[in-house]
């Protein structure tokens, strides 16, 4: 933003989200054109009001990846937490930058020294650390999540590869058995007329036996 006399320039690589509900509602805004000094700091309130609103749209979408944990066998949530943690970080930064800003503005003899500037003024640098403290808080809670979500990963791989050896056991049972009564040689009950009956009921029940076993000790 540049300010001269009577006059606000302003730069953006991208349409501020505030400026565009000015536009359309402009009698529900805090932007008004009657005063350049007004417009200037109700536009360094909504920039820093952004973040807040940022931070809140992180903390909704980390809640909601949290409910989805239990199932979680993927690399794709630590992924996303990484991500919420880099704009964290650059979060911070532009906060701090902002500090310099705020401090001339409050110093500044030729604009803003009408009275009610300086609750502007305050309201801007109470938004500006609420934005702080949230941004810190939400990093801690981000960095101690990502190790959580990377044992609930590396649990759940591990319920998954348990659930299969135990599947793998079961199911050799049937292939041991079959592969016995399959060679051409004698063996005990292969000439009884309901063999293939009594060696199938024999295999269910050895594999239930086997799958109570492992049930009982959580492999199941």
């Amino acid at each position: 933003m540049i300010l001269v006399d009577q006059v606000v320039l302003t730069v953006s690589n991208y349409s501020a989200s505030f400026i565009q509900d000015f536009v359309m509602d402009p009698e529900s805004s805090k932007l008004s054109l009657d005063n350049h000094e007004d417009f200037v700091l109700a536009i360094m309130w909504y920039i820093e009001h952004s973040f807040v609103m940022a931070l809140n749209l992180i903390n909704k979408r980390t809640t909601t990846l949290e409910s989805h944990l239990n199932q979680a066998t993927h690399n794709a949530e630590l992924f996303r937490i990484m991500s919420y943690q880099k704009s964290l970080i650059r979060f911070k930064a532009a906060l701090q930058q902002n500090g310099p800003t705020l401090d001339a503005i409050e110093s500044s003899v030729g604009y803003f020294t009408a009275a009610h500037h300086q609750s502007l003024t305050a309201d801007i640098k109470i938004e500006t650390q609420q934005a702080r403290d949230m941004t810190d808080t939400t990093n801690q809670i981000l960095q101690q999540y990502s190790q959580l979500v990377g044992s609930v990963i590396s649990n759940n791989l591990n319920d998954v590869m348990k659930f299969l050896t135990s599947l793998t056991m079961v199911l050799t049972i049937p292939t041991i058995i079959g592969g016995i009564y399959g060679m051409n040689v004698k063996l005990p009950g292969a000439s009884l007329v309901h063999a293939f009956t009594w060696i199938m009921a024999g295999t269910i029940v050895l594999c239930i036996i086997s799958i109570e076993y492992l049930r009982n000790h959580d492999y199941f």
